[in-house]
């Protein structure tokens, strides 16, 4: 709340400030981005008229920053009606000067076909010539069932959703510049982010193609750019510049080694991975970052690494565009359509995989990977909550938001905002490294110089220095540990085996937006040593033909290059981690299993409860089937008072059981589902099934445990609906008593049992005591 109440009350005086200092008549006109993804944002970019005075085709920095500013400003406001749905964009083409502005499909439900977008003009001299500025703002978030689209890749040269999208703006252009009678010296300005950043992207080579503004008038600049087209001159668009994030998972799609790629020049923000100089370069984000959110900025190389892994598995199932348009997009396109149904969607997965003999080979040929990937990224999420690793998942943040963090705009808007230049904020290397060790190995790196900068598992090691400090991304994968090395500088690592294959010594180099790396990794016939191992590692890479070497004193290991290689290696298959999320899987799938039988039986239960309850009352003294008649004797007393008292001992375990596991489910469950962490979705996945059993268990075992303790020694219909219960009840405790050490419940598993012995000996010797009555009284009549 005191965070909350302080965002309120000092973003509009920080606003006022910010604006204050603007430099006076230099900069025109002031607009506040304001939207919304997890957090409401309001900040202020500096605007002028004069950000036209250059060609287009030469990029400026301050109009990339109101670029970005009009995209997120485009976004579809939240939680307001459709016809408030573009008052953003709207006060922000006001802010600049703009008018005639046009909203269109803001007020329309989105749909597969849908694209929104604000059109507005202003008439301003230029170098001496009266101009008119027409600006093109595309909505990039909030667009719903607009994403549908993005999954329309077909087997064209240019995605097909994103065509469809930018021919609408295309088209919309062209009438608003009819509908207003610009004919004179025009400027188009146009931008988008995400899905509305291909849209313009796409669109803005329109324009070109079509002559409609020449390469000078033309100012395109999208952020976080999906690829939209294999044209191979794509690239030498002039007039069109992309920013994206290195690890943006989003602009990594459709997938470059389909022949994928953008419209113009492309540029990309600085990533711990590729950039040796991160952590200065980073500084003044960090604090523009907390300046426009009120919270810290951080990086997530932990995801970036899971989500190449992904993307890799997925480039080498999916081949190619046609085999994607022909096998998968139906698959996802109706996935979506189903999203609101979980049956439905599952239905119609399992019906495609059975139809489709080639979908269902390329599941199959990569679902043991893809397992992989999933169970050792939990593990890594585990290792960091426990404060053993380097803490790169945000507590604090969503699942969502950790996956994707890289995607989400105010990222980009804290980069933009705390860099004045191109050259100062965009990094010039793309290539960075991944090398691969076993987990008990250790290691050291040292840059050109020879300074040590990181030790890895070096505490029983005499060349052990407290003083070097993690600076290079490090995640555990299953049974081996992957660092990263950016590839802008020379450095050497110590490898120490420990004993380790020297074959699971990997390195592969990779390039930003590539989802495909190099592999280099030793031949089968070498022989691996007990010697320490030095590599070196050059600034760039070698290209084709270049080898790694693991030098040492008794001899050297080539590393050439894998002509076979795979995303994936042998420590991260078959690993620890993925053979234990595998068993907690079956075995969950068991206890859900189980849950329902249970739920099944307790209905049938419940039914035949309630219509011994209403069976008539007969005659006393018949001789009734449900009876039993009363034990005089000693031992039966006995046996009828334990089974009161285990019943009533079970009633209490069960309730006991019931609240304390009910609670810990309610802890689970934070008000707001889509701010649960990575952590809380962990825990949930592997606590859920469990937490559910038991409290079905404790139900039927306080429902035995009740009418046990309700029936009476000459009615023997609530001890048989009793022993119902305890028939679904001893299953799942004996389940979950495999499952968990909790006392409680093999308290509950004991008391069960003695339930279920003393009730069947109680019912064995009333029967056995009432068979001579009933011989007595047929004889008599």
């Amino acid at each position: 709340m005191i965070k909350h109440h302080f965002r309120q009350t000092a973003l509009p005086v920080l606003i006022a400030i910010l604006l204050a200092f603007q430099t006076q008549g230099a900069l025109g006109e002031t607009g506040i981005v304001r939207y919304r993804t997890v957090q409401e944002i309001a900040w202020p970019l500096a605007y002028s008229d004069s950000f036209f005075s250059g060609s287009g085709e030469i990029y400026r920095h301050e109009l990339a920053r109101s670029s970005l500013g009009m995209a997120l400003s485009a976004f579809r406001k939240l939680e307001v009606g459709l016809p408030e749905k573009g008052d953003n964009i709207q006060a922000y083409l006001t802010e600049l000067g703009y008018s005639h502005i046009l909203l269109e499909q803001y007020d329309v439900t989105p749909a597969i076909d849908t694209i929104a977008t604000a059109i507005a003009m202003k008439q301003t001299p230029i170098n001496g010539e009266d101009y008119t500025l027409l600006a093109v703002a595309i909505s990039g978030g909030a667009y719903l069932d607009e994403w549908e689209s993005n999954f329309l890749v077909g087997t064209g040269i240019h995605h097909e959703g994103f065509l469809s999208a930018a021919t609408q703006v295309y088209q919309r252009i062209e009438a608003y510049l009819s509908l207003h009678h610009i004919e004179g010296k025009t400027k188009i300005w146009i931008t988008g982010y995400s899905r509305a950043a291909a849209t313009a992207n796409m669109a803005a080579a329109m324009i070109l193609d079509s002559k409609l503004a020449a390469a000078r008038d033309l100012y395109a600049y999208t952020f976080a750019t999906p690829n939209v087209t294999r044209d191979p001159r794509a690239a030498d668009y002039p007039a069109i510049f992309n920013i994206v994030g290195a690890f943006d998972p989003v602009p990594s799609i459709p997938f470059e080694a389909w022949g994928f790629g953008h419209f113009g020049e492309t540029y990309y923000l600085p990533a711990i991975e590729t950039n040796s100089d991160y952590a200065q370069r980073a500084a003044p984000v960090k604090e523009a970052y907390r300046q426009i959110t009120g919270s810290e900025y951080w990086a997530n190389p932990s995801d970036n690494l899971l989500l190449q892994k992904l993307f890799s598995l997925l480039a080498v199932m999916i081949t190619d565009v046609e085999d994607y348009a022909a096998h998968f997009q139906p698959l996802l396109i109706q996935a979506w359509k189903d999203k609101q149904s979980a049956v439905r969607m599952l239905v119609g997965f399992g019906t495609a995989i059975i139809r489709d003999a080639r979908l269902r080979g390329e599941l199959e040929g990569e679902l043991d990977d893809l397992w992989a990937v999933f169970s050792n990224m939990g593990q890594e999420v585990m290792e960091q909550s426990s404060q053993r690793g380097a803490g790169y998942w945000n507590t604090q943040a969503s699942l969502l938001e950790n996956v994707t963090h890289e995607h989400y705009p105010k990222g980009y808007l804290a980069w933009l905002s705390a860099y004045s230049s191109l050259d100062a904020m965009a990094t010039r290397n793309l290539d960075y490294r991944r090398i691969s060790l076993p987990q008990n190995a250790g290691f050291q790196v040292f840059d050109a110089a020879g300074q040590l900068l990181m030790n890895h598992n070096m505490a029983d090691e005499a060349l052990q220095a407290t003083g070097a400090n993690a600076v290079f991304p490090l995640e555990l994968s299953g049974d081996e540990v992957i660092l990263t090395l950016p590839a802008d500088r020379e450095y050497r690592m110590a490898i120490y085996p420990r004993g380790t294959d020297i074959h699971s010594f990997i390195i592969r180099e990779g390039v930003i937006g590539k989802t495909k790396m190099r592999e280099y990794s030793a031949p089968a016939a070498a022989t691996a040593t007990q010697a320490v191992y030095s590599c070196l590692f050059p600034s760039g890479f070698g290209g084709e033909g270049a080898a790694y070497r693991l030098v040492s004193e008794p001899g050297s290991i080539p590393l050439p290059f894998a002509q076979a290689s795979t995303p994936m290696d042998p420590l991260e298959v078959g690993s620890g981690a993925k053979n234990a999320f595998r068993w907690r899987a079956v075995s969950y799938l068991l206890v859900i299993s189980l849950v329902l039988m249970q739920l099944a039986w307790l209905m049938v239960a419940l039914i035949i409860s309630l219509r011994r309850r209403r069976h008539p009352a007969k005659r006393k003294g018949s001789p009734l089937e449900g009876n039993t008649a009363p034990l005089p004797h000693q031992s039966g007393r006995k046996i009828y008072a334990a089974m009161k008292a285990a019943a009533a001992l079970l009633a209490v375990n069960s309730l006991w059981i019931m609240i304390g596991w009910g609670a810990a489910g309610l802890a689970m469950l934070p008000i707001n589902r889509r701010q649960w962490s990575a952590v809380e979705w962990f825990v949930l996945f592997s606590q859920f099934p469990l937490l559910l059993s038991m409290i079905i268990t404790s139900a039927h075992s306080f429902l035995s445990a009740f009418h046990l303790m309700a029936s009476s020694k000459e009615d023997a219909r609530r001890l048989k609906t009793a022993r119902l219960f305890l028939v679904a009840a001893l299953p799942g405790a004996a389940v979950l008593l495999a499952l968990t050490l909790d006392f409680r419940v093999a308290a509950q598993a004991m008391l069960l049992a003695g339930a279920w012995g003393l009730s069947s000996l109680y019912l064995f010797k009333s029967r056995k005591q009432r068979a001579p009555q009933q011989t007595s009284i047929t004889g008599k009549m």
